[in-house]
Parts: structure tokens; C-alpha cells; sequence
């Protein structure tokens, strides 16, 4: 009775395939999910492709472990159905909203609320640097490892400027992380076999953006 039985999996790179408007700095988000050190070691988790936004409607989806829209623009309805099927299918989808979502009537399409989780209502804009991620539960697995530290980690060091308002969350909806007003920061919805991450804030954003504010 005193036998342990335990098994070892090895496993390429998860594939990661990152779409994004031209302009947008993907570099940002690709180097901390897959910095170069480990990618040139082998050591990588991810294994990122970067692709225009636009080339979605030309790419097969099914090789990719997961998705990930960084600041998207608006998308042809047949563009959110071809994501909602990847999901359905048991993909996973990430949805990091920031500048390019707008007009916000393209955002609020059938097609794009299915994906979103809710209904994009409007730009929340900080009136100083006072807004920050403030975190209520360490329950999910996506912030199982700052749970440790909850309280001291330094959640205000990292201020959000500006942020997009969801509402109107579907019952499939459920708000992993808010920001300290309430509203909610990362939410995440089942659809069919898979799931889908929105970030209602950008993640991929550098500090001093060129002709605009920074959010």
C-alpha cells in the first residue's frame, strides 16, 4: 500500500494565434505570454502567430488552441460567426478591448454580443489615476496564483484610465475581476464546448500612444 503511480505528458507549444489591427503593438502581449529567452530555448509555453486582423475571414481556425483579439476593430457579422463556431466546437476565444472598438454600434451586433457576454454601452473614463483592478475572490483559476499574495499585491501601482462598460450579461456571463467601481474587468462566458475571456481594457497598450490619450 505504499505504491504511487504518477504520468508524465510532454507537449509542444500550445498554438496561440493573435489578431490584431495594423498599428496595434501585439509585441507587447506576445513577449509576456511567450518571451523571446524562453522561445529561443525551447522553454515557451505558447507558440504565438500574429496575424491582421482582416485575415481571420481567410484562416482556418481549427489548428489553433486558442485565439486571442488584441484591440480589435469592427468585424463583418460573418467574421463573429466563424469565432462563435470555433468556440461552439470547444475553442477558446480572448477578447481584449481597448481604442479600435469603435463605432459601438459594430460591437453591438447579435453576432458580437453572443461572443462578448453583454452589451457594450459606453467608454468609462477615470477622472484621475485612481481606477485599478480590485479583485473580491481568488476562486478562479486565472487568479489562483495571486492568492497567496492578495494582500499585497500592488493593484494600485497600475491605474486604468479608460475602460469599455458591458451590461446586460448573459446568463452564461460571470465577472472573474472588477475594477474598484464595480464594473467588471474580465468576464468570462461559456458558448457551446468552449469559453470566452473579454478584457474590457487593453492589454497590449504602451504608455504614451502616438495622437490619442493613453487608456
Amino acid at each position: 500500500d505504499d505504491v504511487r503511480y504518477f504520468t508524465v505528458e510532454a507537449r509542444e507549444a500550445w498554438p496561440v494565434l493573435v489578431a490584431a489591427p495594423p498599428g496595434v503593438h501585439t509585441e507587447l502581449f506576445t513577449e509576456a505570454i511567450a518571451p523571446g529567452d524562453y522561445v529561443q530555448a525551447g522553454r515557451a509555453r505558447f507558440d504565438c502567430t500574429v496575424i491582421r486582423q482582416t485575415d481571420l475571414a481567410n484562416r482556418s481556425l481549427d489548428a489553433d488552441s486558442v485565439v486571442c483579439l488584441v484591440d480589435p476593430q469592427p468585424m463583418p457579422p460573418a467574421t463573429w460567426n466563424q469565432l462563435r463556431r470555433y468556440v461552439e466546437g470547444g475553442g477558446s476565444l480572448a477578447i481584449y478591448l481597448g481604442y479600435r472598438a469603435q463605432p459601438l454600434a459594430s460591437f453591438q451586433t447579435e453576432a458580437a454580443c453572443r461572443l462578448l457576454g453583454g452589451t457594450m454601452v459606453r467608454q468609462w473614463r477615470a477622472g484621475g489615476r485612481d481606477l485599478f483592478l480590485a479583485p473580491d475572490t481568488y476562486d478562479h483559476p486565472i487568479l489562483a496564483e495571486f492568492r497567496p499574495y492578495a494582500t499585497s499585491v500592488p493593484w494600485n501601482q497600475s491605474p486604468v484610465l479608460r475602460h469599455w462598460v458591458l451590461d446586460s450579461l448573459a446568463e452564461e456571463t460571470s465577472v472573474i475581476l472588477p475594477y474598484g467601481n464595480g464594473k467588471p474587468a474580465l468576464l468570462e462566458t461559456t458558448v457551446g464546448d468552449g469559453r470566452v475571456l473579454v478584457m474590457t481594457t487593453p492589454v497590449s497598450e504602451p504608455s504614451r500612444p502616438k495622437g490619442r490619450e493613453p487608456w
